[in-house]
């Protein structure tokens, strides 16, 4: 038996230990409640801030950078936990933040980089605004940014811009397809020199300093984009000649590749569309939103926002928790392509050569996160949008990384890319922990884009997550056939309980689940598992004309991996594919024979109840990791685990101010409801919840529901602002439903018990929920809150 540990900070209460059974293969965790850790210090961070400050809460930094370098004098023999609160606000990166060893947390403890506000209200900004504009013509506006400013992405008001192109981009019900597209022709085998139809463009007269290729490389083959920038067009013989060689070739077997040009002024006619001469510094856009002097515009500065890098695999960062924070507008990069074209053409000396094949370009070994040489990080409860890049790239060693309930939206290539080594060089890339995960619009700038990606990369757990809308894969996992399976590291990987959507949009001969290369012919060693997953609508654009899109494809020498629960619905072409791939395991799935649907656990497929709500989730706690996803106003809260409505514990009331709340970042127009335990005997107590737009100790703005004796000894109250009034719903011994309904956007519906008992108007949605004894009147009943559920 194999014995795994995953070691988590304690601010979690978790442990979680893995445990690889001879008959249960998958890794189980279990876990364990553990003290609160001490804290040896705490600094805080603010936009208004100054690097001279102190870094306390009224006095904080304004970098990262300087939070960084004070906890490194004081982390090297740590005797808790470090905090450093980053508060509500935007903080734009001009170069990337590093992280090395000398930042890790030691003795045990970890250091903390969390937000000091509502979850996600902190957001590193990979740029800087453009102001400035002028009229240049029609709805087309210019500025100048200064010369030698180079960028590939721009971003308005938090959605993603796009170079001037033709075709013309066209929405359509495919959001990840780039289309519309051009067909090129006749220049068969060439992959740098492509012919365009007669009448298909008219480049006479171009700028091409700035102009570039996207296109699908490989004719009918849909497989890999590219980018590639331009270097000439002969307008005679239509030929555009490009700077680098695209993957496959650009006309093949007499098969055109679907493109389109982009980078070009005279381009730029549709609203969303920009370009920028990075010579001049001029840059010219057409706004989305109307009035340009009005919108919030980004253009990227950096592709990585954070590298926690370890100067070497000896030498690890490790022990470091992201919490919280918001990563967004990064830049993508001129240049494109999937991987070398051939063996060896990375002028590098490997065991096989042959993964030059799959391996990503150095250039494009990057994110919004990068991680090389690290060891126990957790990224939790962050939001990841708008990146040129990927969102998370965990490149070569890394080990026992977590990703954690956060959500990744609008990212360029994909959401986590786990990147391991060469086969034969050793198992570098391995036992990370991604879960609940929300990640969708993926592959927005490279059309081979997915969700996740593990690369050569072993014993890692997908789980609890949602993916949807992308151009090619959700989850991929995939090495080179070549090599001997014993050679390679893509093994006890476990994907479970995902519910996966709106993938392959964009192109073919694919699925939503993918492999490739994970053993060799005649060879069943290395073992991935996929449990409790649905995949749902699947269906590419109309100008994809390779295969069809699958549900699961086991592709090239994929063999021996472990189906268990697996549902297919709605997909182009058939449920499952295997090419050149036997010997599975294949336990109740929809593609075959016997499928019985009562056996998928629907119920506990996608995110889990502690996806944080301000990321769009629905939000439960019953209390069973005690009060980890909520603050304290008043008391020191305690749990009770002999009164409980669900579960081993509830919140119980046992002070005379006790108080807990949790904030959220927006306003919501949504459904939260409670159960409240009240002690009818009691004649003398306080005790409420509430739920509405004010913090949880603002008088005002109050909707609340529960026991106010003073205005009822034997009927519940709600109160609105200051007013208090009393149902009808007499106090009964035992637990009670207490409900605020705001989806009307006009008002709150008061429920108890499924009873209408009020309908005040003035607050239309909740942005906070408070509940316990709001006052310091010593009146302390015996009453307990438990099951809070947003929904």
């Amino acid at each position: 038996m194999l014995n795994h540990k995953r070691s988590y900070p304690n601010s979690l209460k978790i442990i979680w230990l893995f445990l690889v059974l001879a008959v249960v293969t998958h890794t189980i965790p279990i876990h364990e409640a553990k003290g609160a850790a001490a804290v040896q210090a705490t600094y805080y961070v603010a936009p208004s801030g100054s690097d001279s400050n102190p870094g306390t809460s009224a006095q904080p930094f304004a970098t990262v950078e300087k939070a960084r370098d004070v906890v490194r004098t004081i982390n090297a023999n740590m005797t808790g936990d470090i905090y450093v609160y980053l508060k509500q606000g935007d903080y734009y990166v001009d170069r990337t933040i590093q992280f090395n060893e000398q930042d890790s947390g030691t003795n045990g403890h970890n250091v903390y980089y969390k937000n000091g506000d509502a979850v996600g209200s902190a957001r590193l900004i990979g740029g800087q605004k453009v102001t400035g504009w002028t009229p240049y013509s029609g709805n087309i506006y210019k500025t100048n940014v200064g010369a030698g400013w180079k960028f590939n992405a721009l971003y308005e008001n938090g959605r993603t811009a796009w170079k001037a192109r033709y075709p013309n981009k066209r929405s359509s019900r495919y959001t990840m397809a780039q289309a519309d597209y051009l067909k090129s022709e006749n220049v068969n085998g060439s992959s740098t020199v492509l012919q365009y139809g007669s009448g298909d463009l008219n480049p006479t007269g171009w700028d091409l300093k700035e102009a570039q290729v996207f296109v699908w490389s490989g004719g009918t083959w849909n497989w890999f984009t590219d980018t590639v920038p331009i270097t000439g067009i002969n307008t005679t013989t239509r030929q555009i000649t490009l700077r680098e060689p695209t993957r496959y070739p650009l006309y093949r077997n007499n098969a055109g590749s679907r493109y389109y040009v982009q980078g070009v002024l005279e381009l730029l006619d549709q609203p969303g569309e920009f370009y920028l001469n990075s010579a001049t510094g001029d840059l010219y856009y057409w706004a989305i939103n109307g009035d340009i002097n009005t919108q919030t515009i980004i253009a990227p500065k950096v592709q990585t926002l954070l590298e926690l890098k370890g100067s070497a695999p000896s030498n690890r960062i490790a022990n470091i928790v992201f919490e919280g924070l918001s990563f967004e507008a990064t830049d993508f990069t001129d240049w494109f392509r999937h991987a070398w074209i051939k063996a060896g053409d990375s002028g590098e000396s490997h065991a096989y050569n042959i993964y030059d094949r799959e391996i990503n370009l150095p250039h494009l070994r990057t994110g919004a996160i990068l991680l090389q040489n690290s060891r126990f990080i957790m990224i939790d409860k962050s939001h990841f949008k708008n990146l040129g890049l990927n969102a998370v790239y965990m490149l070569f060693d890394n080990d026992h990384n977590t990703v954690s309930r956060s959500w990744f939206e609008h990212i360029g290539h994909s959401g986590i890319f786990l990147e391991g080594g060469y086969p034969g060089e050793g198992d570098r890339n391995n036992s990370h922990l991604l879960t609940n995960n929300k990640i969708e619009y993926v592959g927005e700038t490279v059309g081979n884009g997915g969700g996740i990606y593990v690369m050569n990369s072993s014993n890692n757990e997908v789980s609890y997550s949602e993916i949807s809308n992308s151009p090619r894969y959700a989850i991929a996992w995939k090495t080179r056939w070549e090599p001997p399976a014993s050679e390679k590291y893509l093994k006890d990987n476990v994907f479970k309980y995902l519910k996966i959507s709106n993938s392959a949009q964009d192109s073919g001969d694919t699925a939503p689940v993918y492999a490739v290369g994970v053993n060799t012919i005649n060879e069943y060693l290395n073992v991935n598992k996929v449990i409790q997953v649905t995949i749902d609508n699947t269906y590419a654009h109309p100008s994809m004309t390779d295969y069809a899109p699958y549900g699961v494809y086991m592709d090239d020498k994929s063999n021996a991996q472990y189906f268990e629960n697996v549902e297919v619905t709605n997909v182009q072409n058939s449920q499952r594919r295997n090419n050149s791939a036997t010997g599975h395991t294949e336990i109740n799935t929809s593609w075959n024979n016997g499928f019985d649907k009562s056996k998928m656990d629907y119920a506990n497929i996608g995110l889990k109840s502690d996806f944080p709500i301000e990321y769009n989730g629905n939000f439960s706690d019953s209390f069973e990791n005690g009060f980890t996803n909520w603050s304290v106003g008043n008391g020191t809260p305690s749990a009770n685990s002999s009164i409980k409505h669900s579960g081993s514990s509830s919140y119980a009331i046992n002070e005379a101010t006790d108080v807990i709340y949790k904030t959220l970042g927006s306003s919501y127009n949504r459904v939260v409801s409670l159960w409240f335990y009240d002690d009818a005997s009691d004649s003398s107590m306080q005790s409420m919840a509430r739920v509405d737009n004010g913090t949880w100790n603002n008088s005002g703005s109050w909707r609340g529901l529960g026991v106010d004796t003073a205005t009822s000894s034997t009927h519940y109250v709600y109160r609105a602002g200051t007013s208090k009034t009393a149902t009808n719903i007499p106090r009964t011994t035992g637990w009670h439903e207490l409900k605020w309904d705001y989806t009307s956007g006009t008002q709150v519906d008061l429920y108890i018990d499924g009873t209408l008992v009020g309908s005040p108007v003035g607050i239309t949605a909740f942005k906070g929920i408070a509940m316990g004894d709001f006052w310091a009147d010593g009146q302390t009943g015996s009453n307990a809150f438990d099951d809070v559920a947003v929904q």
